[in-house]
């Protein structure tokens, strides 16, 4: 199953993942995307991985859940890392497509940025949090 073959990836990623690897799961002209960027193309994907662990201490992925259909696959994991001196987490979902040569041409990972990253910058975060409450039934 290709998906949990792309969910393995994922979970053994680690700074010194080759780019040959990357080659071997991605198309070319693969389009990735989350809450704060979109991008196209197997070098820019490469990139983004490579600038987490140049940002981020201990970051890693564990897969919860692998649902597949056909050419599109819904992974959920849950993100680890270590933000100052503390570890945290949270959890998104992935949606992925492969093309007919069983390579990723697509993947977009749904997750809240407003929850796990802005709401815990100082003064952002409290702005957005009064909000939200405000909007609360």
């Amino acid at each position: 199953m290709l998906a949990l073959q792309y969910a393995a990836f994922f979970q053994t990623l680690t700074p010194y993942t080759p780019f040959s690897l990357y080659e071997k799961i991605f198309a070319p002209e693969v389009r990735f995307s989350d809450p704060f960027q979109s991008v196209q193309g197997i070098k820019k994907v490469h990139h983004i991985f490579a600038h987490m662990y140049s940002t981020l201490k201990e970051p890693r992925f564990e897969v919860t859940q692998v649902c597949q259909n056909g050419h599109v696959a819904f992974i959920s994991w849950e993100f680890h890392f270590v933000r100052g001196e503390k570890a945290d987490t949270f959890e998104g979902v992935s949606k992925v497509r492969f093309n007919d040569e069983d390579l990723v041409i697509e993947h977009i990972d749904y997750w809240d940025a407003a929850s796990n990253v802005y709401e815990k910058i100082p003064l952002l975060g409290w702005v957005l949090r009064r909000i939200k409450g405000m909007l609360r039934a």
